[in-house]
């Protein structure tokens, strides 16, 4: 598990992030000198704002708007290793 509580996105605004956790699993097996592991990271997919960018950019009035970036959604993977 891993989490992040709220911060502002920048000195320049007062936007800020909400707080969020994120549940990564990780399982490995070894057998002589290889290594198999399965991951997943954000098990639950879940939606979360990494960066937010705050400023006037559609036409016509260009009013000042909240841009966010957000995180990466879920990851699996499998990865094998060979130590030697």
């Amino acid at each position: 598990m891993t989490g992040k509580s709220e911060f502002y996105y920048s000195d320049s605004h007062n936007n800020k992030s909400k707080s969020y956790n994120l549940m990564n699993i990780n399982y490995g097996y070894e057998k002589n000198n290889w290594t198999y592991t399965l991951w997943v990271r954000n098990v639950f997919d879940k939606y979360y704002s990494v960066r937010g960018f705050y400023f006037g950019n559609e036409a016509p009035n260009f009013a000042d708007t909240l841009y966010e970036r957000h995180g990466d959604p879920r990851h699996l993977g499998v990865t094998v290793r060979y130590d030697f």
